[in-house]
């Protein structure tokens, strides 16, 4: 699933991925690169939620980071 940056704020956006992974019962992970090319800005702001819609990760704004989890798979 792509998602553009444009969904309106990051509220909303972290309300549509905990939606998303709780009707579906999965984990997801949202990657954000940081800096910028030609007009666009990425602000990095990664994050994953697990399958009951819950926030188990989360990326600083504006800063690089090596995020690394430990997720189960049963």
């Amino acid at each position: 699933m792509l998602l553009p940056m444009r969904w309106g704020n990051l509220r909303c956006g972290k309300r549509f991925l905990a939606e998303r992974s709780r009707e579906n019962s999965v984990i997801i992970a949202y990657l954000n690169a940081v800096g910028g090319q030609d007009e666009l800005v990425f602000d990095g702001f990664s994050m994953a939620y697990d399958h009951m819609g819950r926030m188990i990760a989360c990326a600083g704004q504006f800063t690089e980071e090596l995020m690394v989890l430990d997720l189960p798979l049963d």
